[in-house]
């Protein structure tokens, strides 16, 4: 999510033991096809995919507990963006038949001693600048094979000229497609002529990036009766970070209108799925202000996650690829039908495809991939 709004509010509505491993376990063990790949189960709609993250985190003070981030910590979002994407646990919403797995072993078949996670010290300039990072090919050496792994960076954001602290909490590098019959709209296209590309093809790093200065930030909605008979809210959730972000590297965009260029001052359906109502956003958020600068008593979070629809409909925000404030628990069918899409044929993406005689096993050597698109 890019903007946040400092803000907790009370829902009313129904419903650090610092590790100190860094280093593989190097321990002789055969290699696991950690994201099934290989499976002989049918490819539809209800596969479950498995796809293993790593986190790669990045540090100068192992001391500083938001540069070295728990690795007990990290796995605890992907089981809670996991409920997340299963659906009907926070409201209704759609399962996606997707589990985000912490990996257990690296490329060389080598156990990890902190399953899904590796610590990097860093030596660049510390906060980093997230965009120049995702931007920059040198960063590149950090990725696992993005065929077998979804990398997940984490480290502090730096801020803008002027400001204290960064209020951006994530960006994602968006899908890669083959440009043929299954290629989505809104998406980078390449033609790879049969050949499969990695992250040599690549002048950028293909990642999933998380302010690490907001990790341990959640609202209270994740305990045992998961906020059904009321939670504390707050924006800067964690957990819905992580999951708009995995949206995103899925092949999912924003579902306010925008375009290249940031928010729309209009009204225009610009994330490709129609059952997900399409809103201004500089409307609403001008309105979002107005509403907490008149306040007299206390708002409710349904109240200040109201919208109004390109076409007149009120609603309560709840779907995760909107920004704060919404409830954030919800994706829609076609959503669902685009990120399998993405899953079925994407380039870069671990998991086996729809159709294994189209999986390509011949490394591309001339394909350049020369900019990446991302997104907060």
């Amino acid at each position: 999510m890019k903007k946040i709004y400092w803000l907790i509010f009370a829902i009313t509505a129904m419903g650090l033991l610092q590790s100190c491993k860094s280093e593989d376990d190097l321990s002789p063990t055969e290699v696991i096809d950690l994201d099934d790949d290989n499976t002989t189960a049918v490819i539809n709609d209800q596969y479950t995919y498995k796809l293993p993250v790593i986190f790669h985190v990045f540090y100068k003070d192992a001391s500083d507990t938001t540069q070295y981030i728990h690795d007990g910590r990290l796995r605890m979002l992907l089981n809670r963006v996991n409920e997340i994407y299963q659906g009907g646990i926070y409201g209704e919403s759609e399962n996606l038949n997707i589990r985000f797995l912490a990996a257990t072993h690296n490329a060389q078949g080598q156990k990890l001693s902190t399953p899904g996670v590796e610590y990097i010290r860093y030596d660049g300039t510390f906060p980093i600048n997230q965009e120049e990072f995702i931007s920059s090919a040198d960063n590149k050496k950090y990725l696992w094979d993005l065929n077998e792994y979804i990398n997940v960076m984490v480290f502090p954001f730096a801020a803008n000229k002027g400001e204290e602290y960064s209020n951006i909490m994530g960006v994602t590098s968006m899908p890669v497609m083959n440009d043929d019959e299954h290629a989505l709209e809104g998406l980078q296209k390449v033609k790879t002529n049969g050949h499969t590309i990695t992250k040599a093809n690549l002048n950028y790093t293909h990642c999933s990036c998380l302010n690490s200065s907001y990790v341990y930030q959640e609202s209270s909605r994740y305990g045992t009766d998961k906020g059904r008979y009321g939670y504390t809210y707050t924006p800067t959730d964690a957990n819905v970070t992580l999951a708009h972000e995995l949206g995103h590297y899925l092949g999912l965009t924003h579902v306010f209108a925008e375009d290249e260029n940031g928010f729309l001052n209009d009204c225009k359906d610009t994330d490709y799925c129609k059952d997900t109502p399409s809103y201004n956003r500089i409307e609403y958020e001008n309105t979002l202000q107005e509403t907490l600068n008149n306040a007299t008593g206390t708002l409710s979070v349904e109240m200040l996650a109201r919208r109004s629809s390109c076409n007149g409909e009120n609603y309560i925000s709840a779907n995760i690829m909107d920004y704060a404030i919404t409830l954030a628990y919800k994706f829609s069918k076609n959503q669902s039908e685009r990120m399998r899409q993405i899953l079925y044929y994407g380039l870069l993406m671990p998991g086996p495809r729809k159709d294994k005689t189209t999986r390509a096993t011949r490394s591309a050597s001339d394909i350049i991939v020369e900019h990446g698109t991302f997104s907060y």
